[in-house]
């Protein structure tokens, strides 16, 4: 899995094409969990992953939802576009 995010205009939203090359969004993440459902309180993620394939127990057979937090930046120009709208991609979420 992997993160990115792109800028869009109106008449671009509506034909769905962006006008700006997708970025990269690396992490880490940091995740947290709801408490007592068996998994840590938070734990660090360097990448998306599928939980299933976490080497710790509770988040490998977590089933629930989780929050999901990183910095990045974004390049000046994707702030020069006119009514842009801005969308995070997160990909496949299995």
């Amino acid at each position: 899995m992997r993160g990115r995010w792109c800028s869009t205009a109106d008449a671009a939203l509506k034909s769905n094409r962006p006008r700006c090359p997708p970025i990269h969004v690396a992490g880490p993440w940091q995740v947290s969990f709801p408490p007592n459902l068996g998994a840590p309180a938070s734990a660090q993620f360097d990448k998306l992953i599928s939980w299933s394939e976490h080497r710790e127990a509770g988040i490998r057979f977590f089933s629930g939802t989780a929050t999901y937090r990183t910095k990045f930046t974004f390049p000046d120009s994707a702030f020069r576009i006119p009514r842009s709208a801005f969308f995070l991609d997160l990909a496949t979420c299995r």
